[in-house]
C-alpha cells in the first residue's frame, strides 16, 4: 500500500471511530499526515533495500574505562575525519552481534555524508529468519539504527565533549534502542519535509477530503474488521518494542491509530532510555567496546615492548599503562568485583575477561616481529610453495620438447614423447607450548614476556633453516634412486679443492653441461649463490667482491668478482667446514622447496582455554612446514680442502 492510500485508510478509521466512540478526542490534523513514526517510503520492497540515517552528527554518551565517568563523544563527519572507504560492502548486524554468520541480516551497498549525517542504504538478506526483521522495517516497526566504529583519534573539545577526528565505521545494526536516538530508518515524509513542500500541495485539504469520502462511503462491518485489524498490529508492535502488554492493551482502549501506536511506543522507548542511559553501552557507536578496546590494548603494550618500531598514540585510552593495571580494568569492565589481592586479580583477569586475548595478540605479534627478524638464510636461494592439507606433495617435472627434424618434401611429421619426473614430499606440524606466569603478571614484567614470546618466532626460523640445510648435508636419494649431489648427476666435484677461480670455474661448467630430460638437450644453467659454511664466510666474500683491485697479469683477473651472492649459514658447519656450493636462482631452475600450510606461513599463536593446571596463562605455538630437494641440476657441491 502507497502512502496516499495508507494516509486515506487511517482518515477513514479517523472518522468511523469519532462516530462509534464519541469520547475519542479529535487527532492532530498534522500528526495523521506526517506521522512520526510511519512505514518508511525510501524502503523497496524489490529489491529489499532501505536508506538510513546511520549517525545524526549529534554527541552520545560514552564510558570512560579509567574513571568510570561518563562523558559525551561526538564523531567527526568533515573531510579527512571519518574513511568511508571499507563501508561498501560492509555487514549489516542484528544489535551488533557478530559471533556467527547468521548474525549478519544485510549488507551495506552505499555510504555518504550528507547535510551534516550519515547515510547509508542497506539491502537485507532474503533467509527465512530475516524476513520478519525485514517485514517490520517495511512497516515502521524496527526503525532503530547504531553503527560499530574503529576510533583512532580523538580530541577534547572546548565545551567538555570529545571528537573523533579519526575514525572508521565497520557496520551498521538495527538495534531496539540507539544510543544515537536520531539514527534511524529515513523515511521521506517527516515534518522537515513537509515544510520543504511546494506551497501548491495543500496536505490539509487532501486530508479533509478524505475524512468526507469515508463518512460517505464506508462500509461499517468492513470498517470494525479494519480496527481490529490494527489492533493486532498495534499489540504485535508493543511485543516486538519489548514492552508490557498493558501499555498495547491502553493504545486499543483509547482507539489510537497504527500512526499513533508507534509514536508512542517510540515516545516511551526513548522517556525508558533516558532514565537509565547506560542501558545502550553494549550497542553504543562503537563497536570496539570489545575487539576495538583489545586492539588499543594490544598496540599499547606493544608500545612499551619496542617503542622503536611501534609509534605513539596520543588517542589511545590505555596508553602507558602497566600491565597488571591493565588485567585489573580488564576485570572491572568484565563486571566482576573489585580483586582483594594481586592473586585474585590474575585469577580473575584470565578467567573471566578479555584480558588473556590482549596476551596471546601480544604473543603472536612479538614472536613474528622476531620470525621475521631472524629471516634464515635458506630463502634467499631455495623456493617458496603452499601446501592446502598435509597430504603429499607431487612435483613433476616436464622434460624438453622434442628436437626438431628436417622434414623432406612431402614427408611426415614424426611424433615424440616427452620424458618427466617426480619428486614428492609432505610438510609436517611441529609446536611447543609456553606459559605466561601470575609472576610476570604481577611484577609487570614484559620483558620477560617478550623474550618468551621471541624465542618462539626465533626457534620457528631456527626449525625451517634445520630442516632446509639437513637436506643438502645428508645428501638424500632422489626419486632416480641416485643422490642428490653425485657424479651420476655431475653435480659432484671428483676432488675437493678450495674455493678459487679454477674450482669455481669448474662447477659453472658442470652446471652449464647438465641435459634435460632428454638426455641430450644443455642447461646452460648459471650459478647465482656461493653457499659456504660459516668458516668460509669471509674467504667467500673477499673471492666475489669486486675490489679496487690492478692486476699484474691476465691469469690473476677474477670472472666471478661481483657475479656471485655469498650465502653462508653456520648449520652446514655442523656436516663440514670445508665444503661449499653453488646453486642457480630458484625463479629459473628451482632445486630446493619449502612450503607452509595454506594461510599459514610461519609460526601460529593460540592461547589455551580453561588450563586448570597452572597459575598462569598457556600459549601454544605450531608451525606446519616441508622441504624438499626436487632437482639436482640446479645445485653443484665441492667438499672442499
Amino acid at each position: 500500500m502507497d502512502t496516499a492510500s495508507n494516509q486515506t485508510a487511517s482518515s477513514r478509521l479517523e472518522s468511523v471511530t469519532v462516530a462509534l466512540e464519541d469520547h475519542r478526542p479529535q487527532p492532530n490534523q498534522e500528526h495523521l499526515a506526517l506521522a512520526a513514526v510511519a512505514p518508511p517510503e525510501t524502503a523497496d520492497a524489490a529489491t529489499r533495500t532501505v536508506t538510513v540515517v546511520a549517525y545524526s552528527g549529534e554527541a552520545v554518551q560514552r564510558l570512560d574505562p579509567w574513571t568510570g565517568e561518563l562523558y559525551q563523544l561526538r564523531l567527526g563527519l568533515e573531510d579527512g575525519q571519518v574513511r568511508l572507504g571499507r563501508m561498501v560492502g560492509a555487514p549489516v548486524l542484528d544489535s551488533h552481534a557478530n559471533f556467527s554468520i547468521r548474525d549478519q541480516i544485510g549488507v551495506v551497498e552505499r555510504a555518504w555524508v550528507q547535510s551534516g549525517q550519515l547515510l547509508a542504504r542497506l539491502r537485507f538478506s532474503e533467509r527465512d529468519d530475516v524476513e520478519p526483521i525485514w517485514r517490520d522495517i517495511l512497516a515502521g516497526i524496527v526503525r532503530n539504527v547504531s553503527i560499530g566504529a574503529l576510533i583512532y583519534k580523538r580530541s577534547k573539545q572546548p565545551d567538555g565533549t570529545w571528537l573523533a577526528d579519526d575514525w572508521e565505521p565497520m557496520e551498521i545494526s538495527m538495534v531496539p534502542v540507539p544510543a544515537d536516538a536520531k539514527a534511524t530508518v529515513l523515511s521521506h515524509f517527516t515534518r522537515a519535509d513537509a515544510r520543504s513542500q511546494p506551497k501548491e500541495v495543500d496536505m490539509q485539504e487532501t486530508i479533509h477530503a478524505g475524512q468526507k469520502e469515508a463518512r460517505e462511503t464506508v462500509d461499517m462491518a468492513a470498517l470494525r474488521a479494519q480496527i481490529a485489524e490494527e489492533h493486532v498490529k498495534i499489540r504485535k508492535a508493543v511485543r516486538a518494542a519489548g514492552l508490557e502488554e498493558s501499555f498495547g492493551e491502553e493504545l486499543c482502549q483509547r482507539a489510537a491509530s497504527l500512526d499513533e501506536a508507534r509514536a508512542a511506543i517510540f515516545e516511551e522507548l526513548a522517556a525508558r532510555y533516558e532514565r537509565t542511559p547506560t542501558r545502550s553501552q553494549v550497542a553504543q557507536i562503537t563497536h570496539d567496546a570489545v575487539d576495538k578496546r583489545i586492539d588499543a590494548m594490544t598496540a599499547c603494550l606493544m608500545r612499551q615492548i619496542n617503542p622503536s618500531k611501534y609509534e605513539d598514540d596520543p588517542g589511545n585510552e590505555w596508553r602507558g599503562m602497566r600491565l597488571s593495571r591493565m588485567a585489573e580494568e580488564c576485570v572491572r569492565l568484565a563486571g566482576m568485583r573489585r580483586p582483594t589481592s594481586p592473586h585474585e586479580m590474575v585469577r580473575l583477569a584470565l578467567s573471566t575477561s578479555d584480558f588473556p586475548n590482549v596476551l596471546a595478540n601480544v604473543a603472536n605479534q612479538t614472536l613474528l616481529d622476531a620470525y621475521q627478524y631472524a629471516s634464515p638464510s635458506y630463502r634467499r636461494w631455495c623456493r617458496q610453495s603452499t601446501a592446502p592439507d598435509f597430504k603429499t606433495i607431487y612435483r613433476v617435472r616436464i622434460g624438453e620438447f622434442p628436437s626438431f627434424e628436417q622434414l623432406a618434401e612431402g614427408g611426415a611429421i614424426r611424433f615424440g614423447s616427452v620424458a618427466e619426473s617426480k619428486e614428492q614430499y609432505a610438510i609436517a606440524t611441529y609446536a611447543r607450548g609456553v606459559v605466561i606466569t601470575r609472576e610476570m603478571i604481577i611484577n609487570d614484567d614484559l620483558g620477560a614476556i617478550n623474550q618468551l614470546f621471541a624465542g618462539i618466532g626465533v626457534q620457528a626460523a631456527v626449525l625451517e633453516n634445520r630442516t632446509v640445510y639437513a637436506i643438502v648435508t645428508t645428501n638424500p636419494t632422489m626419486s632416480d634412486g641416485v643422490a642428490l649431489f653425485h657424479a651420476t648427476h655431475g653435480n659432484l666435484a671428483g676432488s675437493g679443492s678450495t674455493i678459487g677461480v679454477d674450482a669455481v670455474g669448474a662447477g659453472r661448467a658442470a652446471m652449464m653441461a647438465q641435459k634435460g630430460l632428454d638426455g641430450a638437450t644443455p642447461l646452460n644453467i648459471a650459478p647465482r649463490f656461493l653457499i659456504v659454511p660459516a668458516a668460509l664466510a669471509t674467504k667467500a666474500e673477499a673471492f666475489v667482491t669486486a675490489g679496487n683491485v690492478i692486476y699484474t697479469k691476465q691469469a690473476d683477473v677474477n670472472p666471478f668478482a661481483g657475479r656471485l651472492e655469498v650465502v653462508s649459514d653456520a648449520m652446514l658447519d655442523t656436516a663440514s667446514t670445508t665444503a661449499w656450493y653453488l646453486a642457480a636462482d630458484p625463479m629459473l631452475v628451482p632445486t630446493i622447496e619449502y612450503a607452509y600450510l595454506e594461510g599459514a606461513q610461519g609460526p601460529q599463536v593460540e592461547r589455551v582455554e580453561n588450563p586448570d593446571d597452572t597459575l598462569g596463562l598457556k600459549i601454544k605455538a605450531w608451525l606446519d612446514f616441508g622441504a624438499k630437494a626436487i632437482d639436482w641440476r640446479g645445485l653443484y657441491k665441492n667438499p672442499g680442502a
